[in-house]
Order: structure tokens, then C-alpha cells, then sequence
């Protein structure tokens, strides 16, 4: 055997963070003696054994930076070299206390003192590399030292605690070459690897392998395997295992009893569960035989048998019940553990009590129980679900100062945590600690780590993470890409999202149906609803089942638009198909007929929704009040208002919104006024959605007066004005033409707390401007680059106001300039710009320039708007140059822009003045087919150009009668 050499860690992904790294200088025994000559040698074993008891009682008490003190004395100050026993016990010490990254490191020091380590000194160094995640290293090290059956079983459980389980399997083939027979341990711990990874059926057909090999079965092989089956829900399988270890010779011991009822509990099956506690207490000892009548050893329930109850009660069947259950234990005599006091904890944050949670863990402590770091974990983790990152961080602290390591667990949790308040940065940070803390990520950590990135917008970070992930043999499952998709799709990259799909199913990886919901919902966001739809059918055909997530997204994507026939069918589909409706795919359904106009159809849905004892809630009654208030039907709205009252359904504020908006629209202001009181009485005070709505309503009434008092209400209560309010306020002073008194009313919503940014002052130049106030815009504009007020930088949104303002008046000049202005401040125009310039140009009959700017426009890619091509169209229209103006009819067919009513009214009025029977025809047929009517002026333009001397006006009703007739049946 060779010789043990200094380590280079030469595979190791991070730095080791070492405390005891000063001391890797030491020199030979020798010099340190010579140095501390007045410890007499005879003494100096007795010293060295004190120190290291002394090193080993401060890290089983978590007291690190004292072991590392006591080291520093033994080692620096007194000079103390242990015998190899001792350097055991202190490698023991830290690698047991969770300092794993030290391990190295003193190994190190204990060669450069000369001691030659042991087999046990091996064996504790290849479990810290395995902990590590240095599974190279470990490897390497047990093919150089003298090692025995513990070593290799340390790699086999080091491997399949990385999820390489198939390799350890193959382990199995070296330790039979090297002479080293594989024993129960080995075996158990392949099989609690398979298990771990939910390959059970894998486990128990190694198991048995290894038996027919002449390994002896044992009560913790059994317990594993029928652990396993109970954790995938496979409880008859592991019943029939609890059965067949009797008749193997083999007695169920009360850990087993305990998998069982854990399992029986976690699929609901209480009776089951509680069948096997009847058995437990049933056993009796035989007087003749150490086992019970069952072929049981003695058994005796214990608390993690009734936590079992209590923490499935929590999940299923209620707190309440779980609590009484508890409270039943504890009189019973058994005494809570951390894993019963956790599991309370959880029901209450599970529960959203976080109060009475954290007061659990603070009896947990009073009573001697010491939180451990799964205790830890949930509370920092419920409380950064909460939002309440600073307690989460005091916790975390807390952590630290009882010396509780964090595992894989609490970092992942941590950094989750870290990622849901917002703080992207410092969840990096800790993903980074734990990796320089020696910890191996795994699948979870990298899905939680990827999720993060996504939902913070940092795609490129999560790709990265992804790689990452693969270069360290962890393969992603449908969570992580499913992260990874939700993530382009937030950010509108559709494309990339569906090329994951593909490397998703490249990889055996198939979508389930949340992954191809969350696809199918950002196509129809992006108005791509065909290829939605093809998504949908790709799901369908894969053999996968639409959920009531799924419905729903399909049904409002369908709705939003406007095949509600084809979302109604679909929902009609599911329903036969067998799924079980839930209240929000009926409110979406209701919701989309009642916006079609079909309400005795979303009637009839609300009332087979109760019919099927779903009872609406204050989202589906919302719907209800909002379709009637939009069909002016405010009796029987306020009926439903009166009946959500008596089911004890508390109105919220968008239901009182939605009638005071319909209110405020019809102008019934003072029946406004009675739901705002009516509003109050329940407790709930209008907020500034509340304010805006009644400002705006009584703005369009004229009662400016009242609106101010209403502005000083809602000021009272702590609101301030906002962008809608100031709009609407200014839009009610230009009525009188009179520029100061909306500079007057601007001024005052600011002294009122509104914060003049750039949206303000765009909304000031838009509103001067519509009212033909153009001077006093450019004035203000010029007022602004005058001051340089901070955070107002005035942008296209602003020039396209003044724009528009000179536009409509006609003043293309003035507008020229401004344009030349904006263009010389390096804002370049926008597809607005462009319509804005092209329409003003039109309007005054400078066809020149209007194509100009259009051809400009189209050049850099802008598509315009059709009112632009309608003005362009009809100026050449007017002049009789309708083969120009078929000829952009044509391209904007082309561009996608949909032609309206007016656009056929221009085109056929122009051909019947060049009384071009064909085209006209041609017009009216295509007009009629996309459900437009002809208006009178193109009625007339016709009977003008084709009836027969004499016969204009008879024409010209008979046209008129059969084209209100064919408008009133569509209708």
C-alpha cells in the first residue's frame, strides 16, 4: 500500500472557507517541541488527550469557534501532536458536527505532523468527501489507502446520496475484485438510494438479488423498501412486504409498524392507519417466546407514531382536530419531540397563523425540545411567504448563533425565500455559500435556484444555471424546464419557450398539462390564438387530460377574442368528458356570455353552477352586478347585492366600483352617492379606483365644485390625485376654452400631493392641445426644457401630444418643426408620429407630403393605422384617382389593417362618381359579407350615379329601407 500523500483537492468547485487554515504551516514534531520545551514529554500525551476531550465536548455542544480555539492552543501554543487516536476523535468530532470542509484540511495537518493515519481516519475522510459532493476524490483516495467493507459502503451511500445510484450498483463489481465482500449495509443503502429516487420496484429487485447472493435479510431492509412504496402511495405493495417478513423469519419492529401507518396517513386511508395502532396495542408477549402473538418484537407506540396522526391531521382533516389529537397524546404520556412540535407549526402556517405557529416553537423551546433546522426552516420559510423578510433574516440569525448547521434544506428554503420578497441578489449570494459550504445541490435547489432567475426576469442567468445543472449530472425534471418556460414567457419570448418543449421531450421529459397550460396562455396573450389552439390539440393528442386550469385559460383566451361560440362548445366538451367544474371556470364562462350579450345562456350557467352545489363567491356575483349594471338594469343589480348580504358573502370593493361606475356613466349621481354610503356601512372606505370613477363622473356633469369636494374627502383619507384624476379635472376646466384655468387646476392637483412626472405634464400638453390650445402646449413644453425639472425628460409621447394638437389645427408648419426639434434632441418618430403627420397632411389636401411621410413610415417598418389610410385613400378619392386609392386599398389588406364601414363608404362613393358599375357591385358584396351597411351619403352617391332620370329618390329610399332592414336583422 502506498504511502498517504498531502491532499490537492484538485477537483473541488470551491474554496474551502477555513478557520484552520493558519495553522497548516506547522513544522515537523520536532521543531514544536524543541520551541515548547517546557511541557515535559512524559506529559505531553496526557495534554493531547485533554485537548482533544476538550475539542469534542465544544463541537458536540455546536461551540465551533471554540473547538477552533482549543485546537489553535494545542497545536500553536503548546506545540501538542496527538497520537492518531486522537487526531481520530477530532476529525470524528467535525465531520459528525456538520464542519465537514475542515475535514480535509486536518487531514492534511495530521501528515504534516508525521501520524500516520488508520483505516478509521479513512473512512472519515472519504464520508466528508462524500458529504462534500467530492465523490472523485473519495474514489481516489480509496484506491490509494489501506481501506475495509465501511469505506466502500461510505462511497456506495456517498453515491446514491448524489443520485448516482446506477453507479454505486456497479461498485457492487470493484469491492468483489479487491476481495472486500459487500454485506446487509451495503445492500440497504443501494436500496434506500433506489428508493430515494422512487425506483422502489428497482430497490426490491436488487434486494432480492442480493439475498438469493447469500446476504442475510434484515428488519431494516424491509423497513426501507416498505417505506418506499408508502412514500409513492403504493400501499398494498407495501402492506404485502409487512406480510412477507414474517413469513422470511423476519419481525416487523415497531419502525415498520410506523412506515406503514405514516404511509396509510399520507394517502388519507385513516382506518387502515388506525387498524395497525390497534395491532400495536394488542401485542402480548408470550411467556415462552421473546415475540409477541403477532411474530412481533415487544411493541410500544411512540411519539413518532402518533406524530404520524397528528402531522396527516394538519394536511387533511383540519387543525382543530390534529390540535385535540395532540393535546390526547400529551395526556397520554407521551412526550412531543421536535418532529410533533414541526408538524403542529406547519398546520398553523399552513394555515396562514403565524402567530400561533411562532408560538409553538417558543413552548417547543421552553420545554427543553431543541429546534433543529428543519424547525428552522418552515418558520423562515413561512415567514418569507408572509413577506416578512426581516423576521425571516432574525431567524436565520438565531440559527447561526445556536450553532444549527444549515443543510441542503434550509439554503434552498433561504434562498426560495430570498427570490419570493424580491431580493434576487442576495439569493444568488446564498446559492453560493452553499456551494463554497461544501453542500451538493440537487434537483430541488436547482429548480428553486432556476424558478427564481425566471421570475426575476434573468433568463440568462437561469440558462446558465440550467447548464450548470446538467454539468453536474442533475438532470432538470418538467418543474425546472416548466420554470424555465413560464420565464420566457413572461418576458414575450414565445419561440424560445416552445424550443424547450422540444428539448424537453428530446431529453424523455414530457410536458404535463401545467407546462402546456402556462404555453397556451402566452400565445393567446400574444394574439397567436392559432398556434395556442395547435398547442392545445398537441396536449390532447399526447394523451394528456385538460384540468380545470387549463379549461379556463382556454376559455378565456377564446372569449377575449371574440369566439365565445367556440369557448362555450369547448367548455360544454369538458363538462361531458367528465371533468368536475370548478366556481372559477364557471365565473370565466358567465363572464364571456354576459360580455357577448347572452344573458339568459350565463344565467342559466350560474344557476346550474348551484344546481351543483357550488355556491357563487364574490368574484361570480362581481359578474353578475357588472352585466346587469352594463345592461342599465341597477334594481335587480342592487337584488344581487341584497342576496350576497344574506349568504354572508362580504361585498369587496370591486363590486361597489362596478356600480358606481355604471352609475356615474348613466350620470345618476345621487343614487352614486347612496352606494358610497352604503359602501362605508360595510366597512370598506372608497379607494383611489373609488375616487377616480366619482371625479370622473361628475366632471362629465359638469359639477367641477362637487368633484373638488370629493378630491378633498379622498385627500383627508390619505389618497393623492393620480394621472386619471388629473385628466379627467383638466379635461372638465377646458370645456371653457380658458388655458389658465387648467394651468390653475394642474397647480392645485399638485399642491394636493400629485407627482408631477412625466405622465402629468404629457397628459397637460395632450389636453391643451386637444383643445386647440397649441401655444399655450408649446409654451409649457418650452417651460419644461427651461427648468429641467428632475425626473421629467420629456419623450415621444409628449412631441406626438403637440403634434397631434397642431395637426387637428392644421398647422403642418408648426409641425414640421417640431418634428425637426424632437428629431434634433435624438428622439427618432414613432408609428404614431408618423400617423399623426400623414393624417394632418391628408386633412389640408397636401397629398405630397402626406405620401412622403407614408412611404417613410412603411419603409421603417410602421404599419399604419386605418384612419391613416382612410384619409389617405379618400384624398385620392376626391381628385377621381381611385386606381391609387384601390392600389392602397390592396396593400392594406396586405399590412393586416382591416378596412371599416367609412373605408368601403370612400371607395364606392369615389367609383360611383366615375360610374364604375363593377367595382361598385364588387364593394357592396364584400361590404355586406364583413357585416357593413352603406350610410346614406353612399346611398345617395349611388342612386346619383346609376338610377334612371327621374327615379333618384325612389332609388335612393328603396336602397335605404332594405339596408336598415338587413341592419336590424343582424342586430
Amino acid at each position: 500500500m502506498k504511502p498517504p500523500k498531502p491532499l490537492t483537492l484538485s477537483r473541488n468547485p470551491f474554496k474551502p472557507i477555513s478557520i484552520l487554515s493558519p495553522l497548516s504551516s506547522s513544522s515537523n514534531p520536532q521543531s514544536n517541541h524543541t520551541q515548547h520545551a517546557h511541557i515535559p514529554p512524559s506529559k505531553t500525551h496526557l495534554y493531547s488527550s485533554f485537548f482533544c476531550t476538550l475539542i469534542e465536548a465544544y463541537l458536540a455542544c455546536r461551540r465551533f469557534s471554540d473547538a477552533t480555539r482549543a485546537f489553535s492552543s494545542m497545536r500553536r501554543l503548546h506545540g501538542l501532536n496527538p497520537d492518531t487516536d486522537g487526531w481520530n476523535r477530532v476529525l470524528y468530532g467535525f465531520n459528525a458536527s456538520g464542519y465537514v470542509s475542515q475535514v480535509p484540511i486536518l487531514y492534511s495537518e495530521m501528515l504534516n505532523c508525521g501520524r500516520t493515519p488508520s483505516v478509521f481516519t479513512h473512512n472519515v475522510l472519504v464520508h466528508a468527501f462524500c458529504k462534500l459532493g467530492l465523490i472523485g476524490d473519495a474514489l481516489d483516495l480509496l484506491r490509494r489507502v489501506e481501506t475495509d467493507v465501511v469505506s466502500y459502503n461510505t462511497v456506495i451511500w456517498g453515491l446514491c446520496r448524489g443520485g448516482s445510484v446506477e453507479s454505486a450498483t456497479g461498485f457492487l463489481s470493484e469491492m468483489l475484485k479487491r476481495g472486500v465482500g459487500f454485506d446487509a449495509f451495503s445492500c440497504n443503502t443501494l436500496v434506500h438510494g433506489f428508493c430515494r429516487k422512487g425506483l422502489v420496484n428497482e430497490a426490491q429487485a436488487l434486494r432480492d438479488m442480493l439475498v438469493r447472493g447469500g446476504v442475510e435479510p434484515d428488519v431494516i431492509g424491509f423497513n426501507t423498501l416498505i417505506d418506499g412504496y408508502c412514500k409513492i402511495g403504493r400501499m398494498s405493495v407495501a402492506r404485502d412486504l409487512f406480510e412477507r417478513m414474517r413469513r422470511e423469519g423476519v419481525s416487523p419492529d415497531i419502525i415498520s409498524y410506523n412506515c406503514l401507518i405514516d404511509g396509510y396517513c399520507r394517502v388519507g386511508d385513516f382506518s387502515s392507519a388506525k387498524a395497525l395502532m390497534d395491532d400495536i396495542l394488542s401485542a402480548k408477549l408470550d411467556t415462552d417466546s421473546p415475540e409477541g402473538e403477532n411474530g412481533c418484537l415487544n411493541l410500544e407506540p411512540n411519539i413518532v407514531t402518533h406524530t404520524s396522526f397528528i402531522s396527516a391531521y394538519c394536511n387533511q382533516r383540519g387543525l382543530d382536530e390534529a390540535l385535540s389529537l395532540y393535546e390526547e397524546t400529551v395526556k397520554n404520556g407521551y412526550l412531543p419531540d421536535v418532529v410533533t412540535y414541526s408538524s403542529i407549526m406547519n398546520g398553523f402556517f399552513k394555515n396562514l397563523k403565524l402567530v400561533e405557529g411562532t408560538a409553538v416553537f417558543r413552548e417547543m423551546e421552553k420545554t427543553g425540545v431543541a429546534p433543529d433546522h428543519v424547525s428552522y426552516s418552515n418558520l423562515i420559510d413561512s415567514f418569507f411567504k408572509a413577506g416578512r423578510s426581516v423576521e425571516s433574516s432574525m431567524f436565520m440569525k438565531d440559527m447561526l448563533v445556536r450553532g444549527i448547521p444549515f443543510d441542503l434544506i434550509t439554503y434552498t428554503m433561504l434562498m426560495d425565500g430570498l427570490f419570493k420578497v424580491g431580493k434576487a441578489d442576495e439569493a444568488e449570494d446564498m446559492f453560493e455559500t452553499l456551494l463554497r459550504v461544501g453542500l451538493s445541490p440537487n434537483h430541488i435547489t436547482y429548480s428553486a435556484l432556476i424558478n427564481g432567475l425566471c421570475k426575476a426576469g434573468n433568463m440568462k442567468g437561469a440558462e446558465l444555471a440550467l447548464l450548470y445543472m446538467d454539468e453536474k449530472g442533475r438532470e432538470g425534471n418538467v418543474i425546472t424546464y416548466s420554470s424555465v418556460i413560464n420565464g420566457y414567457i413572461k418576458k414575450g419570448m414565445l419561440t424560445e419557450a416552445i424550443d424547450v418543449i422540444g428539448k424537453m421531450k428530446e431529453r424523455h421529459i414530457f410536458p404535463n398539462v401545467v407546462t402546456y397550460g402556462a404555453i397556451i396562455d402566452g400565445l393567446f396573450k400574444v394574439g397567436r390564438d392559432d398556434l395556442a389552439l395547435d398547442m392545445y390539440k398537441e396536449m390532447v393528442e399526447g394523451g394528456l387530460e385538460v384540468n380545470n386550469y387549463v379549461l379556463d385559460i382556454l376559455v378565456n383566451g377564446l372569449r377575449k377574442i371574440g369566439k365565445m361560440g367556440e369557448a362555450e362548445g369547448l367548455f360544454n366538451d369538458t363538462v361531458q368528458r367528465g371533468l368536475s367544474i370548478d366556481q372559477v371556470n364557471y365565473t370565466t364562462i358567465m363572464d364571456g356570455l354576459f360580455k357577448r350579450g347572452k344573458t339568459s345562456a350565463a344565467l342559466k350557467v350560474g344557476h346550474e353552477m348551484m344546481e351543483n352545489g357550488i355556491q357563487p363567491d364574490v368574484v361570480a356575483y362581481n359578474v353578475f352586478i357588472k352585466c346587469l349594471c352594463k345592461l342599465g338594469k341597477f334594481d335587480e343589480a342592487l337584488s344581487f347585492l341584497s342576496e350576497m348580504k344574506a349568504l354572508d358573502i362580504t361585498p369587496d370593493h370591486a363590486t361597489f366600483n362596478t356600480m358606481i361606475a355604471a352609475l356615474c356613466k348613466k350620470g345618476k349621481m345621487d343614487a352614486m352617492f347612496k352606494i358610497c354610503d352604503e359602501m362605508k356601512s360595510h366597512g370598506l372606505y372608497p379607494n383611489l379606483i373609488t375616487y377616480s370613477t366619482i371625479v370622473g363622473g361628475l366632471c362629465e356633469e359638469g359639477e367641477v365644485d362637487k368633484a373638488m369636494e370629493v378630491l378633498n374627502e379622498m385627500t383627508a383619507y390619505g389618497l393623492r390625485p393620480n394621472s386619471i384624476i388629473h385628466k379627467k379635472m383638466l379635461h372638465a376646466q377646458a370645456k371653457g376654452k380658458n388655458a389658465d384655468s387648467i394651468l390653475q387646476m394642474h397647480e392645485h392637483l399638485i399642491e394636493m400631493g400629485l407627482i408631477p412626472d412625466l405622465d402629468i405634464y404629457n397628459n397637460l400638453v395632450h389636453i391643451l392641445c386637444t383643445f386647440g390650445m397649441t401655444s399655450k402646449a408649446t409654451s409649457v413644453l418650452n417651460d419644461i426644457l427651461k427648468r429641467g425639472m428632475p425626473g421629467v425628460c420629456l419623450d415621444i409621447t409628449t412631441y406626438n401630444a403637440i403634434l397631434s394638437g397642431l395637426s387637428e389645427a392644421g398647422l403642418m408648419k408648426e409641425a414640421n418643426e417640431i418634428m425637426n426639434e424632437m428629431q434634433e434632441k435624438g428622439l427618432d418618430p414613432n408609428a404614431i408620429t408618423y400617423n399623426i403627420l400623414v393624417s394632418g397632411h391628408g386633412k389640408i389636401g397636401n397629398k405630397k407630403d402626406s405620401i412622403r411621410l407614408y412611404c417613410e413610415m412603411v419603409r421603417k417598418g410602421f404599419i399604419p393605422m386605418l384612419g391613416t389610410y382612410n384619409i389617405l385613400i379618400n384624398d385620392f378619392s376626391k381628385v377621381g384617382m381611385m386606381i391609387q386609392a384601390r392600389e392602397l386599398f390592396n396593400e392594406m389588406h396586405k399590412r393586416g389593417v382591416s378596412p371599416n364601414s367609412s373605408t368601403y363608404d370612400i371607395l364606392i362613393r369615389g367609383w360611383s362618381k366615375l360610374s364604375n358599375r363593377a367595382e361598385v357591385q364588387r364593394l357592396l358584396k364584400e361590404m355586406d359579407k364583413n357585416g357593413f351597411v352603406p350610410c346614406g351619403s353612399t346611398i345617395g352617391c349611388i342612386s346619383n350615379a346609376f338610377a334612371r332620370p327621374g327615379q333618384r329618390g325612389h332609388t335612393r329610399r328603396i336602397l335605404k329601407s332594405f339596408y336598415e332592414r338587413k341592419e336590424s336583422e343582424r342586430l
